[in-house]
């Protein structure tokens, strides 16, 4: 039998059956392997955001870094994180975060932490980072501390190729290799991971040039599946997928059809709920059903999308998509803390005013959030279309299975989700070009 190739017998774990539908329920824990570039994903990127050392709840993780270029103005400091709920948890350990500020992660992440896949020894799951301007070669410069022993003197700069805002990378052209640690299996390993550095407008962005394979036998047939976490998480937390038989003729996928964490894929007859990459454990997990799965497990294209309803939170009045058929509607699924959802607001708040509300609605889903917060965010920044809260009275978070932010759907006038994660330009276009042909 070759490597990462198994059939149904073996790696399949029964752990139920419905006897009404004759449903057979299957958890799959495929092996996979990590390769260097994009394969057929396109890669997004993530910001160098500055440390605030005087931050009540982050500050006290912000290290002292030796060997900093005098001779750089308009530095800034940064970390990068590459396991947030080890990082946590390590440091809540240390007493850097109090046991107050890591119970409200708990609650805020939704998060239970399984002390069996983390561990009290802290361990290299971050990247400390120095950027600034090299006024001696008179370009703008990165330093990055790839071995982790908190000095850039033995670190070399990098001067980052700029590209401008939604350039779209496919193949990958430069890296550097980067040391961190990971938890597996009760043991720390020590890992490489290639990292790009760009310069996009006034910001240094960055992602990880690293995507997984894994192989499915069923029957007689081989799948092959790819998968990404976005090329910014290399934890994986945030998995997607795409069989290899959906990519494209030019070897890329159609970002439309990724199967999101949480989200069904079909393969070889069969439904299969992602259960996303175990990087403790070391394996892919599938929960595999002989019958179709229920309507919330999909939150993609061609799928009629759930109504939803809630109370306005500005308002107070009830609330439903449902009273929006006949419009397109663009449901966007963002938080407060979330740095990129804010960023996009902007262009919601340009289009909004742009678009024929006859023909078009926006919808915001505050996630992960709080009143105080979400009520706090809307006085200094009114939206004009409605708001509504994911909360434990009505956790719409969980119900849709989002699990990423930003994420957004369109929906067409019949109900059913034409286009997802659009954002900016590319969410004008698809509107004008549907509002124009009909």
């Amino acid at each position: 039998m070759k490597p990462h190739l198994l059939t149904l017998g073996l790696f399949f774990l029964l752990i139920g059956c419905h006897s009404q539908e004759e449903q057979t329920t299957y958890l799959a824990r495929i092996p996979y392997q990590l390769k260097t570039g994009y394969g057929p994903f396109y890669p997004n990127f993530d910001i160098l955001h500055p440390e605030d050392p005087q931050d009540p709840l982050w500050g006290k993780m912000c290290q002292p870094l030796r060997g900093i270029p005098t001779n750089w103005s308009s530095r800034m400091k940064s970390m990068i994180w590459l396991n947030a709920r080890q990082l946590v948890y390590q440091n809540y350990k240390q007493g850097r975060i109090t046991p107050a500020n890591f119970k409200r992660l708990q609650r805020d992440w939704k998060w239970v932490p399984d002390t069996t896949t983390l561990t009290n020894t802290p361990i290299h799951c971050f990247l400390n980072a120095v950027s600034g301007f090299d006024e001696d070669r008179g370009q703008w410069a990165v330093l990055i501390d790839t071995n982790n022993d908190l000095d850039l003197g033995n670190e070399k700069p990098i001067y980052p190729q700029s590209i401008k805002p939604g350039t779209v990378l496919e193949k990958l052209t430069d890296f550097q290799l980067i040391q961190y640690e990971i938890y597996q299996k009760r043991a720390i390993k020590r890992l490489e991971l290639p990292l790009v550095i760009k310069r996009m407008g006034d910001s240094f962005v960055y992602h990880f040039a690293q995507y997984g394979v894994a192989t499915l036998q069923v029957g007689n047939d081989t799948h092959k599946l790819f998968i990404s976490s976005g090329f910014c998480r290399p934890d994986f937390k945030a998995t997607t997928l795409i069989d290899a038989t959906s990519c494209l003729k030019s070897g890329k996928t159609d970002p439309q059809q990724l199967v999101k964490l949480g989200e069904t894929i079909e393969i070889g007859g069969m439904s299969y709920i992602n259960k996303g990459l175990d990087r403790y454990h070391d394996w892919l997990e599938l929960e595999g059903s002989t019958a179709p799965l229920p309507a919330t497990h999909n939150l993609r294209t061609g799928v009629e999308f759930q109504p939803l309803v809630a109370n306005d939170f500005v308002t107070g009045k009830p609330f439903s998509t449902a009273t929006l058929k006949g419009k397109y509607v663009y449901v966007d699924f963002w938080g407060t803390w979330c740095k990129g959802c804010i960023a996009e607001i902007p262009h919601l708040q340009q289009l909004y005013k742009e678009v024929d509300h006859q023909r078009v609605e926006f919808v915001s889903i505050a996630c992960h959030d709080s009143a105080k917060h979400l009520q706090r965010f809307l006085n200094d920044h009114p939206l004009g279309w409605p708001q509504v809260l994911s909360d434990e009275n009505n956790p719409l978070v969980e119900h849709y299975r989002v699990n990423s932010f930003p994420s957004s759907i369109l929906i067409d006038p019949q109900g059913i989700i034409v286009a997802r994660d659009l954002h900016g330009s590319a969410l004008a276009s698809k509107l004008k070009a549907l509002t124009d042909s009909n």
